[in-house]
Protein backbone atom coordinates (compact mmCIF):
# COMPACT_ATOMS: atom_id res chain seq x y z
CA UNK A 1 0.00 0.00 0.00
CA UNK A 2 3.35 2.33 0.85
CA UNK A 3 4.44 1.42 -2.58
CA UNK A 4 1.02 3.22 -4.18
CA UNK A 5 0.94 6.01 -2.21
CA UNK A 6 4.51 6.91 -3.53
CA UNK A 7 3.31 6.11 -7.12
CA UNK A 8 0.32 7.95 -6.85
CA UNK A 9 2.63 11.02 -5.39
CA UNK A 10 5.12 10.61 -8.33
CA UNK A 11 2.38 10.49 -10.74
CA UNK A 12 0.79 13.74 -9.59
CA UNK A 13 4.51 15.55 -9.12
CA UNK A 14 5.22 14.37 -12.69
CA UNK A 15 2.20 15.69 -13.97
CA UNK A 16 2.84 19.22 -12.96
CA UNK A 17 5.83 19.09 -14.22
CA UNK A 18 4.69 17.59 -18.02
CA UNK A 19 2.16 20.78 -17.12
CA UNK A 20 4.85 23.14 -16.38
CA UNK A 21 6.12 25.24 -19.49
CA UNK A 22 9.55 25.48 -17.98
CA UNK A 23 10.35 21.22 -19.17
CA UNK A 24 10.95 22.14 -22.44
CA UNK A 25 14.70 21.56 -21.92
CA UNK A 26 14.08 18.04 -20.15
CA UNK A 27 10.82 17.13 -21.73
CA UNK A 28 11.82 14.00 -22.93
CA UNK A 29 13.47 12.76 -19.94
CA UNK A 30 10.64 13.83 -18.52
CA UNK A 31 8.13 11.92 -20.63
CA UNK A 32 10.37 8.99 -20.04
CA UNK A 33 9.45 8.86 -16.23
CA UNK A 34 5.81 9.41 -16.90
CA UNK A 35 6.48 6.18 -18.40
CA UNK A 36 8.18 4.73 -16.37
CA UNK A 37 5.97 5.19 -13.25
CA UNK A 38 2.76 4.52 -15.33
CA UNK A 39 4.28 0.95 -16.49
CA UNK A 40 5.01 0.37 -12.65
CA UNK A 41 1.91 1.28 -11.39
CA UNK A 42 0.15 -0.76 -13.61
CA UNK A 43 2.76 -3.82 -12.93
CA UNK A 44 1.97 -3.58 -8.90
CA UNK A 45 -2.30 -3.07 -10.11
CA UNK A 46 -1.69 -6.51 -12.28
CA UNK A 47 0.06 -7.89 -9.21
CA UNK A 48 -2.75 -6.97 -6.63
CA UNK A 49 -5.36 -8.32 -8.74
CA UNK A 50 -3.44 -11.92 -9.56
CA UNK A 51 -2.85 -11.93 -5.61
CA UNK A 52 -6.72 -11.21 -4.94
CA UNK A 53 -7.85 -14.30 -7.19
CA UNK A 54 -4.31 -16.62 -5.98
CA UNK A 55 -5.91 -16.65 -2.41
CA UNK A 56 -9.18 -17.66 -3.98
CA UNK A 57 -7.27 -20.37 -5.64
CA UNK A 58 -5.00 -21.46 -2.59
CA UNK A 59 -8.45 -22.12 -0.68
CA UNK A 60 -9.39 -25.22 -3.51
CA UNK A 61 -5.97 -26.46 -4.26
CA UNK A 62 -4.32 -26.49 -0.53
CA UNK A 63 -7.36 -28.84 1.50
CA UNK A 64 -10.80 -30.62 0.89
CA UNK A 65 -12.43 -32.51 -1.83
CA UNK A 66 -11.21 -30.41 -4.90
CA UNK A 67 -7.74 -30.91 -4.23
CA UNK A 68 -8.48 -34.65 -3.88
CA UNK A 69 -10.56 -34.98 -6.93
CA UNK A 70 -7.74 -33.06 -9.32
CA UNK A 71 -4.66 -34.73 -8.05
CA UNK A 72 -2.49 -33.38 -11.52
CA UNK A 73 -4.42 -29.70 -11.36
CA UNK A 74 -3.33 -29.89 -7.41
CA UNK A 75 0.56 -30.81 -8.26
CA UNK A 76 0.57 -28.29 -11.33
CA UNK A 77 -1.12 -25.44 -9.00
CA UNK A 78 1.39 -26.27 -6.34
CA UNK A 79 4.80 -25.98 -8.52
CA UNK A 80 2.77 -22.45 -9.77
CA UNK A 81 2.43 -21.18 -6.31
CA UNK A 82 5.57 -22.30 -5.46
CA UNK A 83 7.13 -19.81 -8.56
CA UNK A 84 4.82 -17.00 -7.92
CA UNK A 85 5.66 -17.05 -4.18
CA UNK A 86 9.62 -16.53 -4.91
CA UNK A 87 8.62 -13.83 -7.72
CA UNK A 88 6.85 -12.26 -4.78
CA UNK A 89 9.87 -12.51 -2.67
CA UNK A 90 13.02 -11.24 -4.57
CA UNK A 91 10.14 -8.75 -6.14
CA UNK A 92 9.67 -7.58 -1.85
CA UNK A 93 13.27 -8.11 -1.34
CA UNK A 94 14.58 -5.99 -4.15
CA UNK A 95 12.75 -2.78 -4.29
CA UNK A 96 14.49 -1.88 -7.58
CA UNK A 97 12.64 -5.09 -9.53
CA UNK A 98 10.62 -2.43 -11.30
Amino acid sequence: LELRVIMNDSSLVLAAIVSSRYNVPFKAEILEWVKRVGMMSETVDQWMVVQALWAHLEVVFTGGDIAKQLPQETKRFAQVNREWTLMMATAADNPEVL
